[in-house]
């Protein structure tokens, strides 16, 4: 029976918290069980899967910031401050935004000030 690719990490998480000396066991009959079920072309679903899941069962985020060039140290302390000085903070350089800056938190578009944006809300205004 296929389930959810959040399902299936969840409940290796789950297991793993529950008895963590028996990990690389619980981690070797879960990828056996993804194997039978045709989930492993799956992969990075299930690695975003993971750390998401992961971060978030820790009280932490992973933030990613995209930008035309280095993000400054004071956006990276105001980020770190606001959702916590253990989260993972990852910088993708994109020069074809010219302009502006975008921040992911989690999955999930927080903000986008990149100059592209802006101008498509100018154009569709």
């Amino acid at each position: 029976m296929k389930y959810r690719v959040d399902q299936y990490v969840s409940s290796l998480l789950d297991l793993m918290a529950q008895s963590p000396k028996e990990a690389t066991y619980l981690m070797n009959n879960w990828v056996k069980i993804l194997f039978r079920d045709g989930m492993l072309g799956k992969k990075q679903q299930i690695i975003r899967s993971f750390r998401s899941q992961l971060l978030a069962r820790e009280g932490l985020h992973h933030i990613k910031i995209i930008s035309a060039r280095e993000p400054d140290s004071k956006l990276l302390a105001i980020l770190k401050k606001r959702f916590g000085e253990e989260s993972i903070v990852e910088v993708e350089l994109k020069p074809e935004l010219v302009s502006g800056i975008q921040i992911v938190v989690d999955g999930e578009a927080m903000i986008d000030g990149s100059l592209g944006y802006q101008l498509s809300r100018l154009l569709n205004y």
